[in-house]
């Protein structure tokens, strides 16, 4: 199973923890599983970047069923 955090309008349309029993083999798979089963957020997910074990990592990272993802969209400060 793995965990996924969501932060910002994501968390806010969604909630703030998803969980996958399906295990992607990587994020881009899992972007598109997230995609699928929340058509409302895709776009806002597209732009999202992924984080897995507090780390950025590209679409082609490979995931196991024992890391923590974290689902990031962009943002602006001030």
């Amino acid at each position: 199973m793995l965990i996924i955090k969501t932060f910002a309008a994501i968390k806010d349309q969604i909630g703030e923890h998803i969980y996958i029993y399906d295990e992607p083999k990587n994020i881009e798979t899992l972007s598109t599983m997230l995609k699928q089963k929340y058509p409302q957020v895709a776009s806002m997910i597209d732009s999202s970047r992924f984080a897995v074990d507090m780390q950025i990592v590209n679409m082609d990272f490979e995931l196991s069923n024992q890391n923590t993802i974290y689902l990031l969209p962009p943002s602006s400060g001030g």
